[in-house]
């Protein structure tokens, strides 16, 4: 995601600082999104869209056919988001054991599987 944001902000011909202000936060947050120190919140990823007149998948890099999200997909990355460093790692653990185990098969063509 960072890549993404420093490549549009660039794209658009803003300095850190320029977009910091059409989002209400400081350069060093715009700073520390692009280095990947911190990741912003759903919405601000939403704004952020907005500045560049883009998808939201096109700030964080998501490769969906349509190019959208669906609300579970942005709640689990809010609550991601949410976690710290100890939680994130918990959380994409069970991921995978759930799905080396069997528990639950990867969706097919982003449809859930009955």
């Amino acid at each position: 995601m960072e890549n993404n944001i420093k490549k549009l902000r660039i794209e658009n011909g803003m300095s850190q600082s320029q977009l910091a202000d059409k989002l209400g936060v400081t350069r060093a947050a715009v700073s520390q999104w692009e280095n990947g120190t911190f990741y912003p919140r759903m919405g601000m990823i939403q704004k952020m869209a907005g500045v560049f007149h883009v998808k939201v998948s096109d700030v964080i890099g998501q490769n969906e056919p349509d190019g959208s999200l669906s609300y579970d997909e942005e709640q689990l990355i809010e609550a991601y988001r949410q976690l710290n460093a100890k939680g994130r790692a918990r959380l994409l653990e069970d991921a995978k054991t759930m799905i080396v185990s069997g528990l639950y098969a990867p969706a097919k063509n982003n449809q859930d599987i009955a």
